[in-house]
């Protein structure tokens, strides 16, 4: 059976939506099989005196490559355009600039594009980390932003609610039975220290899959495997706290575990 993976893209907008510019993805929900490729595309809307961007997006190199970042048709000939992909570290870097004094364009269009193939299942997030604006001044133009969810699976088996609320969440396992293997989904809405804990029906913990590892904001996947465990009934748990140690978020859910 052939799996997919879904990148679907859930609205987090770094402050107040419709005050700024937009930075997105597009198209919004994409569907591609491994080994298989497809296109996504970066957009700026609405956006006023552009002269010239850099933008910086990360992915989870482990569940996607990209390659062949193209130009966009947001700027008018002739434009300096490059850009660089650090496929160990998950990194695609663009620059790009009208050419010429004084030159600058508004409104919405396309930045770049490049290509997405699908590598293994799982879930994580295709994130900007760093993106800058200038006008023909060079001054700075802000911008707000959408952030993505790529899924490897089944959709069906993710409750995105919480994310647009924009709050913790841990998911339930998928698959559940499993055997030996499943993976433990959760959403953080900020950088947090998580630690995930594994433990029998009589509360003896029996694996520490994460312990005090530092997670970016955004949808995240953990493999666990139970090799080892006798079949049965298990809890998952996830503690996480921000860095500021202000927010302390703590749940867990029950897994069944067949040989």
């Amino acid at each position: 059976m052939k799996r997919l993976l879904l990148l679907s893209f859930i609205i987090i907008t770094s402050t107040s939506a419709g005050e700024k510019p937009l930075l997105s993805f597009s198209p919004e929900y994409i569907e591609v099989g491994i080994n298989e490729k497809t296109t996504v595309e970066v957009w700026i809307d609405s956006i006023e005196a552009l002269k010239g961007f850099s933008v910086q997006l990360s992915y989870n190199s482990e569940k996607v490559n990209i390659s062949e970042v193209r130009e966009g048709t947001m700027f008018i000939s002739p434009v300096f355009f490059a850009s660089f992909i650090d496929s160990v570290a998950g990194i695609v870097k663009v620059e790009s600039a009208m050419l010429g004094d004084g030159r600058k364009v508004d409104g919405s269009g396309k930045l770049f594009s490049f290509d997405v193939y699908g590598k293994s299942e799982g879930i994580d997030t295709l994130t900007f980390v760093a993106v800058s604006f200038r006008d023909v001044d060079l001054v700075r133009l802000e911008v707000n932003m959408k952030y993505g969810v790529l899924t490897v699976g089944k959709p069906s088996n993710v409750d995105f609610q919480y994310i647009k609320n924009n709050t913790f969440r841990l998911f339930q396992n998928y698959p559940n039975p499993f055997n030996p293997f499943t993976n433990i989904y959760f959403y953080l809405p900020q950088t947090s220290i998580v630690s995930i804990m594994v433990f029998n029906t009589t509360g003896q913990r029996v694996r520490l899959p994460v312990h005090n590892t530092i997670y970016r904001p955004g949808y995240h996947s953990v493999g666990f495997d139970a090799t080892g465990l006798a079949s049965g009934i298990y809890i998952f748990r996830l503690e996480a706290r921000s860095s500021d140690e202000m927010t302390v978020f703590d749940d867990s859910r029950r897994m069944i575990f067949l040989r």
